[in-house]
């Protein structure tokens, strides 16, 4: 016997019109490019993206630990090729933008999330009725693409270390036709809920800090439970499950050894991202 497809397919990919390319201006012509991505919680829409990205450069340790003091940084926020936001992300004495309550104490969180709300008094000229503002998140069942049969998002897969996993970022600054470029990863280490970050294997380059991590099955899903491991929803065509923010490579900085990249990157989790946009804090200067 063959095996039968399923129904009926996405004809967008749900994933990408969620996520933002950052333009970082530093001024006198220097700029760089990050991610950035919409998620919602506690009936509230946010925009995620790593610390770093918007203290100038600066990372959470640094920061918070060090004292080092945030460099300043226009944000150029866009989304499918057009600008929709622009803002500096530090106001009066403080941030825009929440962080992590104790974000030293879990290992330096390169976390931020951004109200929405806040993001749209930024607006750019002629921003006001494009798609982005109205954006459900990419937490949501529902994806904002033009049809999402035979879509689903969950969180109950089966995740491995091995397992696939989707980087949706801007790689070398590059998009593809207006669009995030998803970058080939795999699980490399993780432990669950019990960690507030995973590891990833793969080529992830600068242009991808802050973009979604997307775990992501074909034809249905495998979970695991009491009874062993189980294939779900065969018949939905496309099956996601959000995993977290990716912040950049993971360095060595033991004792008597060299900072140097590697192959390995860090993501926070989507319970962190969320737990920072539930309870995180402004970072405020002086």
């Amino acid at each position: 016997m063959g095996t039968s497809l399923p129904a009926t397919v996405p004809q967008a990919d749900p994933a990408l019109s969620q996520v933002v390319k950052l333009i970082l201006h530093f001024g006198q012509h220097k700029k760089a490019v990050g991610a950035g991505f919409i998620f919602s919680c506690g009936a509230k829409t946010w925009l995620a993206t790593t610390f770093h990205n918007l203290s100038g450069g600066i990372s959470p340790m640094a920061r918070f630990r060090d004292r080092a003091q945030p460099r300043p940084v226009m944000v150029d926020i866009v989304h499918q090729g057009k600008s929709v936001a622009r803002f500096s992300p530090y106001a009066k004495g403080k941030s825009l933008f929440q962080v992590h309550p104790d974000p030293c104490g879990i290992g330096g969180c390169d976390v931020a999330t951004l109200e929405l709300e806040t993001l749209a008094e930024h607006k750019t000229d002629g921003a006001h009725n494009t798609l982005f503002w109205t954006l459900p998140g990419l937490d949501t069942t529902t994806c904002g693409a033009p049809d999402c049969d035979g879509y689903a998002l969950v969180s109950d897969m089966f995740l491995p270390t091995g397992h696939d996993a989707l980087v949706f970022g801007y790689p070398g600054g590059y998009d593809y036709r207006d669009h995030p470029i998803g970058v080939s990863c795999k699980i490399a280490a993780q432990a669950g809920d019990v960690e507030p970050c995973l590891l990833l294997s793969g080529h992830t380059t600068s242009g991808c800090s802050g973009a979604p991590v997307i775990a992501r099955e074909f034809g249905g899903y495998f979970s695991l439970s009491s009874d062993g491991l189980k294939k779900r929803r065969p018949d939905t065509a496309l099956v996601d499950q959000w995993l977290g923010l990716y912040s950049g490579r993971l360095e060595n900085t033991g004792p008597g050894q060299q900072p140097h990249n590697t192959q390995i990157g860090v993501v926070w989790s989507a319970l962190t991202a969320q737990e920072v946009a539930r309870d995180g804090v402004r970072d405020r200067i002086g």
